[in-house]
């Protein structure tokens, strides 16, 4: 865009400083005074910018929060930083149009520069309102579903939003430059092929992530096993999946990796086994062999959260009579946790009983 700033430039510089002859210099071929007076333009232009930013703080936001909505509170917080920045700039470019000699290439590129600014701030203002709104409606609607599924599709849909509000700005701001938008995209097609040739790791994790998505063998908050590794599932990304293992520690595995492998997900299932072996002494009297069993039965009834147990005497081992000890812990979250209040509470029985565990001992036979 053109603008030729001469003729309104030169009136209103000859009206204001026509008798201000110590500011008559010219510097770049305007006046000194103009550049004073352009300054003084931007300082009112920032007071106005001020004032206007005030008033969203006070008056509005006191209208505002008479209202039964959160609606027009979400939307003024957002549009008022956008709106004063908007000020500014306009007054930037306005200063310059009236008060700076410039010729007209000049003069074009300081309002593409206004353009620029203006659309960067224009997107950076429906990013944040997007945000806004969709933290406050999308993502209460997701948590309140019985699925899921969109609560992994949340932050795709929302980067995707934004990426498609940026790319829209930058075409117009292409577009406004002069060139052209269609030869462009093509040319970026071309490009990108060559791009997706050159990162075929990363494509790879793109179709992984779309793998998942589909067939959707964990969600967040699984506790899943794949591999070596394991852990709760707490993003599920369209390159990477992050999760968090028993001890603390984070784990960023690419999906390309994660959707080839055997994935173990113990928070689908209902519930999981407990096996285990217990050995007591020979020594033992048959009688306190069948307290033993006895005792890991009532243990299993008494302990909440772990059923079906099943006990036996599996076999005489070298140093000790085995009991096969198994269990099911309802839920698989707490199986740690349930495993050690069991085994707690069966070492004190047993202490109490004087049923004694067996360790590995050997007996040495000396012929004389």
């Amino acid at each position: 865009m053109n603008y030729t700033s001469g003729s309104i430039s030169n009136q209103v510089s000859s009206y204001m400083v026509e008798n201000i002859s110590a500011f008559g210099t010219d510097i770049f071929g305007t006046p000194l005074g103009n550049y004073i007076l352009a300054m003084v333009f931007v300082l009112l232009t920032a007071l106005l910018a001020k004032s206007i930013y005030y008033v969203f703080k006070t008056h509005i936001r006191k209208i505002t929060s008479k209202t039964k909505t959160d609606l027009d509170e979400i939307i003024v917080d957002m549009i008022e930083e956008p709106v004063v920045i908007f000020i500014v700039i306009f007054g930037l470019w306005l200063s310059i149009f009236l008060f700076i000699n410039l010729n007209n290439n000049d003069m074009g590129l300081v309002s593409s520069i206004r353009d620029v600014l203006i659309v960067l701030n224009l997107i950076w203002l429906l990013t944040r309102l997007f945000d806004k709104l969709f933290d406050k409606i999308v993502v209460p609607y997701t948590k309140s579903t019985k699925s899921k599924l969109d609560e992994q599709l949340t932050p795709i849909v929302k980067d995707g939003v934004k990426v498609i509000l940026f790319g829209v700005g930058i075409l117009f701001l292409i577009q406004n430059a002069g060139y052209d938008v269609t030869a462009i995209l093509g040319g970026l097609g071309i490009a990108g092929l060559a791009v997706a040739m050159a990162a075929q790791t990363s494509l790879s994790d793109v179709i992984g992530g779309a793998i998942i998505f589909a067939n959707q063998p964990f969600e967040i908050g699984d506790y899943i096993k794949f591999g070596g590794d394991s852990g709760t599932v707490n993003e599920i990304n369209l390159r990477y999946c992050r999760l968090t293992t028993l001890e603390g520690t984070q784990l960023i595995v690419p999906n390309s990796l994660i959707s080839k492998t055997v994935i173990e997900n113990y928070s689908r299932s209902m519930k999981r086994r407990v096996d285990t072996k217990i050995g007591v002494v020979y020594e033992t009297p048959h009688k306190k062999l069948e307290l033993a069993k006895k005792l890991m039965e009532k243990i299993i009834e008494e302990t909440e959260g772990v059923e079906d147990p099943t006990i036996y005497l599996e076999e005489f081992g070298d140093s000790a009579i085995v009991f096969r000890y198994r269990y099911y812990v309802k839920d698989v979250s707490k199986r740690l946790k349930l495993i050690d209040q069991v085994n707690f509470n069966l070492k004190r029985e047993f202490e109490k009983n004087k049923i004694e565990f067996a360790y590995p001992t050997s007996v040495v036979y000396l012929r004389k």
